[in-house]
């Protein structure tokens, strides 16, 4: 899988942080998704299958953002790693996703949010 970090995000810093991450809703923060195996895998199929459920057909997944909702970012390793086992677990379920920005975390590293929608469901992204 080939992922591509825009260099326009190097320019966008994400300093405020967000809500912290509620156990309802359609909104899951990660600080990372790296050295998975098939029992953790299986973990954040559910996971995110749960979040589609609450979002009635789409979810949002912000990467670098641990539960308190402070932007910390991580190293462009651990974010490409992140995004392609993220991509793994959408293309298990069928759901679609959309890159919604990479920017720089208050240490520096990388943030990123993805929008994920069900294809067979009747909500749309905005």
């Amino acid at each position: 899988m080939n992922i591509h970090i825009p260099k326009k995000s190097l320019e966008l810093p994400l300093e405020d942080p967000l809500p912290q991450e509620d156990d309802l809703g359609n909104v899951e923060y990660k600080i990372h998704i790296v050295n998975i195996d098939n029992k953790r895998f299986h973990k954040l199929v559910t996971q995110m299958s749960w979040r589609m459920n609450e979002g009635t057909g789409i979810c949002y997944y912000h990467i670098g953002i641990p539960d308190d909702g402070k932007p910390r970012g991580i190293t462009r390793k651990y974010m490409l790693e992140s995004l392609e086992n993220l991509f793994k677990v959408c293309k298990y379920l069928k759901f679609n996703y959309e890159l919604v920005y990479f920017k720089r975390g208050i240490s520096g590293g990388f943030c990123a949010k993805i929008c994920i929608i069900n294809n067979n469901s009747s909500a749309s992204y905005s």
